[in-house]
């Protein structure tokens, strides 16, 4: 799947999809820029908003569900070499490094 460049993050795609997502629920989408550099915006119908924002769902889910199954074969080859459970502590201390590293997707803030 993935619409967009390699070299973008999950959170950089992330926030992609829902810009398109929130253009998609005013019935417009984006067609480019225009020689300012300005989003150049084209009326859409329901059918087609509907389709960006299934689309834009399936595809982080489509990521979310490759990066989980990645997780678990990572650990189920890292018990198969070693034979050994890995340290949760360790592991939570890990996971606190990298859920910073790459945090760049931008949360709505809801009331």
């Amino acid at each position: 799947m993935s619409e967009y460049s390699s070299g973008l993050t999950f959170g950089k795609a992330c926030n992609m999809y829902k810009e398109a997502i929130k253009h998609a629920l005013k019935y417009e989408e984006y067609a480019g820029s225009d020689e300012y550099g300005n989003p150049v915006l084209i009326p859409i119908d329901s059918q087609e908003a509907r389709d960006i924002i299934l689309r834009a769902y399936d595809e982080t889910v489509y990521q979310a569900l490759q990066a989980l199954a990645s997780c678990r074969a990572m650990e189920t080859l890292y018990k198969r070499k070693t034979g050994s459970d890995f340290d949760f502590r360790e592991y939570m201390e890990e996971m606190g490094r990298e859920t910073q590293r790459f945090h760049d997707y931008v949360y709505e803030k809801h009331e």
